[in-house]
Order: structure tokens, then C-alpha cells, then sequence
């Protein structure tokens, strides 16, 4: 009996251990689809219907798009892969209704559009967006677009929908275009919206916003303010007129030994000027970097302002000009001619050591070919007094000594020299540094690097995995695949750098810089949240039935133990018979 109590408990257990690491899976798996909806790329989508932009928005990219009928049946599906634009067709009313709006929204990994239909009365009215600054609300969802139906004489303040302002805008009023008799209509701002009653099916009204980004109620078109400019060098730049929400175009400078790193909003150059929509006044201060040392820091640091970049590339180009000039001038023949006065005798004149015959063919092979790379009257001279070469047992030519003598006295007293240096290899590119730009798949700037000659270059991944290797020869342009060296969820920011030693060689890592992708579409927010709320629910339920579990087994055991005791007791009364 007691066996089975045992194995009943132990059952019992394992239940309560099934129970419980099921309530740990579920809340393990919650975060994990979150992350898995938040590291997906997206594109962009457009949707038209009869030419309104009803959408234009952030996509998850691979999302099923499905357009429905009034009856949820699927019209289209297609699935997003790229950019994708959407022409909607007009859907099938059935009798008595009418297209009211379109509605897009996500659900369960797919995009809805589907039309919404309402009921027909005598007089339908039009309401829309013109231009940008907001939306309308219908059931709680922004639309660009809706026609609502009504009776005759209904107030038109009954049917208008609500209205929902972009960031930093306000709402302007309710519009109408009114024909004034001369074929002409005229914009009218809608006033005493109270007393306006629906009598036709021709009425359109539209809603306006104006922009108020220092939100003081004045459309910023209106409001005038000026941009101050400090260049912190001779060049000055005159003061621009601008309006409030505006963006200004900044002046670019340029410098012969500075590099221009931009403009800032404070005279100690701290807070750098992001060129936002500008609310008031604003006075706009130049900072400059002298150009050696941003050269040498960028072998160290990438360059990720394209400006800077250009202005660094021109430098080192003006350099490296200025340096192969000089070293073309350098490589001419260097031509001396010495004259010695003989003062005395002839034995004045200097004679060639005859302690190495090698010593001697050198020198004779170098006058000899110095010889031809002279002038005509040089080579002339030179050939009067070249003397004829003896045989040489140890290889070269040996000059006769005497005539050498006689030869150098019947010469006017003088002595005309030829000295050049030969080299076996010179480069001329060691020392010197050579710019490496990276471009993405679209040809826009990523970074830069200012690298000696000779330095190998190595790109890898986001897992530190080594793809291309170069080695820096001249400038030169890389353009990079950016998806080849991230993981799939990651977004590519930039690269960044490192300099290891190999022995005595010095080697620059490139890797890319990244970050998890975020989702910031409100569709998919709104089916986050939906998909947060369904784990939720079902972690709720998962905890309702483990309870119950528990209450199931823990009666068992009690009823269980009570017929055991009930058992024994009859047990004993029939011995006691």
C-alpha cells in the first residue's frame, strides 16, 4: 500500500517539475521572438490609391502583404523583398454601402489592407490631408483620407473626423475651395463649422497644418531669423536670412595648412552645429585642426566627415607633387668640372693609384659612360684625351699611366671631372603616406585612413573572420560589400581600426562597427504588442492550470491517505473480532 502512496507522490512531483519548467520555456521564448521581430531589416512601402499616398512608411522586409475584400477574402498577396510602391484598385461595394477609408495594419508577421465599408446614405462628404503635418483619425487609426456618409441637412460637424499633428506641427483648420462665379476657385477657411449643414454629395474639405518648431503658435513661414558666422580666419562670410524650421546650407573653407572640421554653436567649440531645423537666431563658429596632426591621427582613427577626408587627400597630393617635382630635378645628371692650375710642373697633376687595377677599370667604366650623357663639346674634349684600354688579367680595363700624364698636361693646364651617383634600387615612395577611402555598395563615403607605404591592410567581419588583405602602394579606393561583413540582424554603423605587430611588420585591422536593429515602425510596434499581449495571455493560462495541477494533486493525496487510515481501521476491528 504504501508503495503506491510513493509512486502517486512521485508522479505528483515530475508534474509539478513538468509544470514548472514549461512556465520557464514560455517565459524564455518571450524575449526571444522580440528579438528575433527587432533584428530584421526593412524597406520602404508605398501605397497609393487613386493617386493619395495613403502610406509610405517602414516595412520588416520578407512581410506578406495582403490586400482584402470587405469579407476578408485575400485580393493580392506578394511578399516585400525591396523598395515597393502599390497602386490599390477600387474594391466591391456591396449594395447599400460605400468606401469609407482603407485600413493597413500589422498582424501575426503580415500586412493588412483591407477597405472599410460603411453604410450608404442620401449624401456622402470628403475629407483629407492636404500637403504634410498630420493625419486623420478614424476608429483610432491614422488615415490620409475618408469619406463618410450622411443625411440630408446633417451637421457637418457630426461627420468631421478627427485630426492628428505630426511632430511639430499644429493644426491649421478646415478648408474648402469655392468657385466665385468667374470660373475660378478660391481657397476659404471654414468658419462657423456649427451652423454648415450637408445638403449635396459635392462637398470636399481638407485639413492644413503649419509648422511650429519653437512652438510659439506663429506659422514658422512668418517668423525671420539670422545666421551669424565667426570664421576664426581672414575670410569673412556675410550674415543669411532664413525662416524659423528652416535648414541651413553651411558654407564650406578651405586652408592651406589647416584643415576645417565644421562649425559649432559655442565660441570654445564644443557643441557641434547638426545642422537641424533651426528654432531661433544662432551664431556659428569655425573650427580648425592644424593639417599635419589630423594627418597622422587619421592613421590611428578613421576620418568619417567626407569634408575632412577631401580636404587631407588634397594636402597629400599637393605634397606628394611638390615632392616628385623635387625629386625629378634631383635625379638630372649631376655635371662638375674642376680646374687645377698647374703651378709648378706637370707632376702637379693628380695620378691614378695603380695599387688596384680593379680600382682602375671602375674608374674608367664610369668616365667612359659619364662620357655619353655630356654635351657635344664635352664628349668632344673628353675623346681627344681618352686614352686606349690594355688588357687586364684580372677583368676591367687599365688606362695607361703615362700618356694618362701627358695627356692631363697638354689639356691647357685643366682637368674637366664627370662625378654621378648610381644606385642599384631606390623607392621613392618609402616614408611617404598614401590615403585608403571605403566606399559602401551605393558609392557613398564610409571612412578614410592616411597609411605609410607598405602597410598591409586586413578587413574583417563583425566575428573577427579575415576577408581581403592589400598592401598600401598608392591611393587608393575600396569599395565595400557591406552585408558580407555583418551578421544578419546587425546594421553596419562604420569601421573602425587596429594596429598589431606581426615581428617587426606592422599590420591594420579594419572592422565594421554595428549595432542590433531596432524596430521603429509603429505597424510593427503595433504588433509587438500585440504578439507581447498573446505570450502573455498564454503564461496566464500556463499559471491558472499549474495551480489547478496542484490543488488536483494535493486533494489526491489527502483523500488517498484518508482511505489508507479508513482501511486500516477496519483492519483492526476484525482482528479485535
Amino acid at each position: 500500500m504504501w508503495e503506491k502512496s510513493k509512486r502517486v507522490l512521485v508522479s505528483s512531483a515530475l508534474s509539478l517539475s513538468l509544470i514548472g519548467n514549461t512556465t520557464v520555456l514560455a517565459t524564455v521564448n518571450n524575449p526571444t521572438q522580440t528579438q528575433e521581430n527587432e533584428n530584421i531589416a526593412r524597406n520602404y512601402l508605398k501605397v497609393n490609391y487613386e493617386s493619395k499616398v495613403l502610406f509610405h512608411e517602414q516595412v520588416p522586409s520578407k512581410t506578406m502583404i495582403q490586400v482584402l475584400n470587405e469579407d476578408n477574402d485575400v485580393v493580392e498577396s506578394m511578399v516585400l523583398t525591396s523598395d515597393k510602391e502599390i497602386n490599390l484598385e477600387k474594391p466591391k461595394v456591396s449594395n447599400g454601402k460605400m468606401l469609407s477609408y482603407w485600413t493597413i495594419e500589422m498582424k501575426d508577421a503580415k500586412l493588412f489592407i483591407k477597405p472599410v465599408l460603411t453604410a450608404k446614405e442620401e449624401f456622402s462628404v470628403k475629407f483629407y490631408v492636404k500637403d504634410v503635418g498630420g493625419n486623420l483619425l478614424e476608429n483610432h487609426k491614422r488615415i490620409k483620407e475618408v469619406v463618410k456618409s450622411a443625411t440630408k441637412d446633417a451637421k457637418l460637424k457630426d461627420v468631421l473626423p478627427d485630426v492628428n499633428p505630426d511632430n511639430n506641427y499644429k493644426f491649421t483648420g478646415w478648408f474648402v475651395m469655392v468657385d466665385k462665379g468667374d470660373g475660378k476657385k478660391v481657397e476659404e477657411k471654414l468658419q462657423n463649422i456649427e451652423d454648415i449643414k450637408v445638403t449635396d454629395s459635392k462637398g470636399e474639405y481638407y485639413a492644413e497644418f503649419f509648422s511650429d518648431f519653437n512652438n510659439n503658435g506663429i506659422d514658422d513661414k512668418t517668423e525671420e531669423i539670422t545666421v551669424n558666422f565667426v570664421t576664426n580666419i581672414e575670410e569673412q562670410i556675410e550674415p543669411v536670412k532664413l525662416n524659423v524650421g528652416q535648414k541651413i546650407k553651411i558654407p564650406k573653407l578651405s586652408n592651406k595648412d589647416k584643415i576645417f572640421i565644421g562649425w559649432y554653436t559655442n565660441a570654445e567649440l564644443t557643441n557641434k552645429f547638426g545642422n537641424d531645423n533651426l528654432k531661433d537666431s544662432i551664431t556659428l563658429y569655425a573650427k580648425w585642426e592644424n593639417a599635419e596632426k589630423v594627418i597622422n591621427e587619421s592613421e590611428k582613427k578613421p576620418i568619417t566627415d567626407k569634408d575632412v577626408s577631401d580636404q587631407v587627400e588634397k594636402i597629400l597630393n599637393e605634397r606628394f607633387k611638390e615632392l616628385k617635382e623635387g625629386q625629378t630635378n634631383t635625379e638630372k645628371p649631376n655635371e662638375s668640372t674642376t680646374e687645377v692650375t698647374n703651378k709648378a710642373t706637370t707632376e702637379t697633376t693628380e695620378k691614378p693609384k695603380d695599387n688596384s687595377n680593379d680600382n682602375k677599370g671602375a674608374a674608367a667604366t664610369n668616365n667612359q659612360k659619364s662620357d655619353t650623357n655630356n654635351t657635344k663639346d664635352n664628349t668632344k674634349t673628353n675623346n681627344s684625351n681618352a686614352n686606349p684600354p690594355t688588357s687586364n688579367p684580372w677583368g676591367g680595363s687599365v688606362q695607361n699611366d703615362t700618356k694618362l700624364k701627358e695627356n692631363a698636361v697638354s689639356n691647357s693646364n685643366k682637368i674637366t671631372a664627370y662625378t654621378e651617383t648610381k644606385y642599384v634600387f631606390k623607392n621613392k615612395n618609402i616614408g611617404e603616406k598614401y590615403m585608403v577611402k571605403f566606399l559602401d555598395e551605393s558609392g557613398a563615403f564610409v571612412s578614410s585612413l592616411t597609411l605609410p607605404y607598405g602597410r598591409t591592410i586586413k578587413l574583417l567581419d563583425e566575428n573577427e573572420i579575415p576577408h581581403e588583405e592589400y598592401a598600401v602602394r598608392q591611393d587608393t579606393t575600396i569599395n565595400l560589400n557591406t552585408e558580407k561583413y555583418i551578421n544578419k540582424g546587425s546594421t553596419f554603423l562604420g569601421l573602425d581600426i587596429r594596429t598589431i605587430q606581426v615581428n617587426a611588420t606592422e599590420i591594420t585591422e579594419i572592422y565594421p562597427t554595428t549595432v542590433k536593429n531596432n524596430s521603429n515602425n509603429f505597424l510593427y510596434k503595433k504588433d509587438e504588442k500585440n504578439s507581447q499581449k498573446k505570450d502573455s495571455n498564454n503564461q496566464n493560462i500556463i499559471i491558472a492550470l499549474s495551480i489547478v495541477s496542484v490543488i488536483c494533486i494535493i486533494l489526491g493525496i489527502f483523500v488517498l491517505f484518508k482511505k489508507r487510515k479508513k482501511k486500516e481501521k477496519d483492519q483492526k476491528q476484525n482482528i479485535n473480532m
